[in-house]
């Protein structure tokens, strides 16, 4: 009788009402923080970015698709010819000059709004994506979206026009579809992360880390394992996310007429070019971006998740599907961090992709810790609320800090590409 009462439309309410607030409330938080300056002239941390984007899109809608290429370009204002910029996939830019055309506006503000909203579909998908790994934790699932709208590595770049806000966005819809299809084995679902990954492909190379670990997580369980499935997952998907790679570099190859430009690009932020003494100080700079926009506690927890789960697998551990899925994406961009350090120390928001890995996985080992204490309400309690008071203090802080500051470099690489380029259509 009482599972029959759990299923009265009534209880269903009361049962599933406080969870869905909560999420509900994390989202209007995540949208309140994102609007704060989001008319804002380019002048904070970053925001060259701005500049940048509102030239690149423009120059789609200003020179036309056929003189473009679909790919990366700035009209002259001293005599309307046009100077490329040829380092990234093409989709990002192509979409603000839709959404340019759309609205006939390239202020500011649509030009933050557009990657605020992949980044709310981002915010979403990493909601389903918590479902998907917690599914019998519900403080887990509200822990990890908590975090995911507080730190300021999401409040903070998610509305920074660039290619990080629109590429997660599709890395986390990519890993909803794959770990749907890692409990179904379904066609469809396979089918929308291929669709997934593809779009974060065309968005930006660093989506292709998150890819990585994902192709070689299927690769060693169906090797490992013997699961042929797996096999041919890690088959498709690798296919799918080479087969991109190529068509952009074939695509940039075509209209520069040659490689060396984005060679000499990746070459220049890569670490094998740096000394091991440039090496060292770039790591510890990434470290400390990591750990102030990661609000200090998630980071802490997040380094703590990253050791238990490298000493269970030294230690011959069998990890669970869920925590499979946490320790590929990780891997994948851990390595993708480690091979451009000196771009992450210039760049704080390179760690952008670490977003839904890093919080996830601070919302397991915080949740786990406070399982193992038991009993000790005091001390669970005590802890909790150190953690959250940390969390949110830092957080403040380094939205305050970054809010009140105007940069100079950003300043003045605003100014210098709208005195040189057009960046309205």
């Amino acid at each position: 009788m009482a599972n029959l009462q759990d299923l009265q439309p009534a209880a269903v309410v009361r049962r599933i009402l406080p969870h869905a607030l909560a999420i509900g409330l994390a989202a209007v938080v995540l949208g309140l923080l994102l609007s704060i300056h989001v008319s804002a002239p380019w002048i904070y941390l970053h925001d060259d970015n701005g500049a940048w984007t509102q030239m690149m899109a423009s120059a789609h809608l200003r020179a036309g698709l056929a003189a473009t290429g679909g790919q990366g370009a700035m009209v002259r204002r001293a005599d309307g010819g046009l100077d490329r910029y040829l380092h990234h996939p093409p989709l990002y830019p192509l979409i603000v000059a839709a959404v340019y055309r759309a609205t006939g506006r390239s202020d500011t503000a649509i030009t933050r709004l557009v990657p605020a909203f992949f980044h709310f579909v981002g915010f979403a998908a990493a909601v389903a994506l918590a479902f998907i790994l917690f599914p019998a934790s519900p403080a887990r699932r509200l822990v990890a979206v908590g975090l995911y709208a507080l730190v300021p590595m999401s409040a903070y770049f998610g509305k920074m026009p660039n290619f990080e806000p629109v590429g997660l966005a599709w890395v986390n819809l990519a890993m909803v579809a794959t770990c749907r299809h890692r409990r179904s084995g379904g066609r469809l679902s396979l089918a929308l992360a291929v669709v997934f990954w593809v779009l974060a492909g065309l968005t930006s190379w660093g989506a292709y880390a998150a890819a990585l670990g994902f192709v070689a997580l299927f690769a060693f369980e169906g090797w490992r394992e013997r699961r042929p499935e797996r096999s041919r997952a890690a088959l498709v998907l690798g296919a799918s996310a080479g087969g991109t790679a190529a068509l952009v570099l074939a695509q940039i190859r075509i209209i520069a007429g040659n490689s060396s430009n984005l060679l000499g690009a990746g070459g220049h932020w890569a670490t094998p070019s740096a000394t091991p003494a440039e090496v060292l100080a770039a790591l510890g700079t990434a470290f400390d971006f990591n750990r102030i926009y990661f609000a200090n506690v998630p980071f802490l927890l997040y380094i703590a998740w990253a050791f238990s789960r490298l000493r269970a697998l030294l230690s011959g551990v069998r990890l669970n599907e869920d925590q499979r899925v946490l320790c590929a994406g990780s891997a994948g961009v851990a390595l993708y961090a480690l091979a451009f350090l000196p771009a992450l120390a210039i760049h704080a928001y390179g760690q952008f992709w670490f977003l839904p890995f890093e919080v996830l996985a601070a919302a397991d080992v915080a949740l786990a810790a406070w399982e193992r204490l038991g009993n000790r309400r005091r001390m669970r309690l005590a802890l909790a609320g150190l953690a959250v008071a940390g969390t949110l203090a830092s957080a403040a802080y380094t939205l305050a800090y970054r809010y009140s500051r105007p940069h100079g470099y950003a300043v003045r690489t605003a100014r210098f590409i709208a005195e040189r380029y057009y960046t309205t259509p």
